[in-house]
């Protein structure tokens, strides 16, 4: 049926695109249908018409019904040329699915893939193409078995929502760490100008209990930069009482080069609770270096903690390897290893390793002065043995007699 519209410029503009040699072959209809067929050239009288070419005829559209032409592609032209040579089993459309991906037709392809599954659906070479796996015996998607499993896709990569959440939470940690990065290196330039600027910053740094600072300020804590600010971000991490601020504080009581500055770190320590660095010090008297179980004994000393009372009594007596070089006789001179508190060089000859055992007068002290702060009084020096027993006997429960007189 030849439907003729009145003639508008939208119409002839849609006519002239179309005068061109046929080469459309799918027309799509304003109501959403689709034709195919082959455009023939328009009558030159009407140009607002169509006319096309289809397997059942001729037929005449507005060019006001269509909404886009869609030209077949010389490989989809080829594919229709081929299919029907085509045997319809497993061999046959497999061989298509190969030629449709060298060809550039993932819609073909997928197509031959699903004909083959529908034959044979344990063809792995098929099943593989369309993305599955085998897992237990069972042909799964991974994108949908994840989502199955209640995973959610994020970033790129298969996350579970309490996972999600956490990563999440740990870029808003970091954005906000960020923050404060920027802001203490403003305070930097303003700390080095001086005046009333300075004291403003003292003051805020002073009063940070934003507990996203936290690593920026252990981070300052280790750049060069900031020496002059060390006792100020020391008080600073004393108001954010959390594992990592404690943790950091630790290591600065630990091993600072500045007496001052380890005290001050210590003072900190002992205004907290102090169960981690407790832990932290506790481990580091079954150290190799008996500088570091010193060390760690003389924080002890000061925080008191009962838990590092057994801790202290096995490091009482501790035993150290380093090398001594034997050379010249009378010649000597000292020579520490790595691992130990110090030993003798002889000469300048092959080392040696030496075993020694040290006793700590920091660990005693440590001991000593914890037990003095639970109101006990013991002293058996370096007798581990002695201690031990001691230790024994005040954690053993009381005995009842439960016999009656009868």
């Amino acid at each position: 049926m030849k439907l003729i519209c009145r003639p508008t410029a939208a119409l002839f503009l849609a006519a002239t695109c179309f005068a061109t040699p046929a080469v459309a072959d799918v027309f799509v209809l304003q109501s959403g249908g689709r034709i195919e067929g082959e455009l023939l050239t328009p009558a030159a009288e009407t140009p607002q018409e169509l006319h096309v070419r289809t397997s059942s005829g001729d037929m005449i559209l507005p060019a006001d019904f269509v909404a886009e032409v869609i030209e077949k592609s010389p490989q989809l032209r080829h594919y229709e040329a081929i299919l029907p040579q085509m045997p319809p089993d497993v061999e046959g459309n497999w061989k298509m699915v190969q030629w449709c991906a060298s060809n550039d037709l993932p819609v073909q392809r997928e197509h031959h893939l699903q004909q083959i599954l529908a034959m044979d659906p344990n063809h792995a070479d098929a099943r593989h193409a369309l993305g599955y796996i085998l897992r237990r015996g069972e042909w799964i998607i991974p994108n949908q078995w994840n989502q199955n499993q209640g995973m959610i896709r994020r970033n790129g990569k298969w996350m579970y929502p309490q996972d999600v959440m956490l990563s999440e939470r740990a870029e808003k940690y970091e954005d906000g760490a960020n923050d404060w990065r920027v802001k203490f290196r403003s305070y930097l330039l303003q700390m080095r100008r001086g005046g009333e600027k300075a004291a403003k910053v003292q003051a805020e740094i002073a009063a940070i209990k934003d507990p996203l600072a936290t690593q920026p300020l252990i981070d300052m804590l280790k750049d060069d930069k900031y020496q002059g600010m060390r006792e100020l971000l020391i008080d600073a991490l004393g108001n954010l009482e959390n594992g990592a601020s404690t943790l950091a504080l630790t290591q600065v009581a630990l091993d600072d080069p500045s007496a001052s500055i380890r005290d001050r770190a210590i003072i900190v320590l002992e205004r907290r609770p102090h169960e981690i660095a407790a832990a932290q010090l506790i481990s580091l008297l079954h150290s190799k270096d008996n500088r570091v179980v010193n060390r760690a004994a003389s924080v002890l000393a000061r925080l008191k903690h009962p838990a590092a009372i057994d801790s202290l009594i096995d490091a009482l007596v501790t035993t150290h390897q380093f090398k001594v070089t034997k050379g010249n006789p009378g010649e000597t001179s000292a020579s520490f290893g790595s691992g130990s508190s110090g030993g003798f060089s002889f000469g300048g000859a092959k080392p040696q390793i030496v075993t020694q055992e040290m006793r700590n007068e920091a660990v005693l002290r440590a001991l000593v002065e914890t037990l003095q702060e639970k109101e006990l009084t013991a002293n058996f020096g370096y007798d581990e043995a002695q201690w031990k027993l001691w230790n024994a006997s005040r954690q053993a429960p009381s005995t009842v007699d439960l016999r009656r007189d009868g």
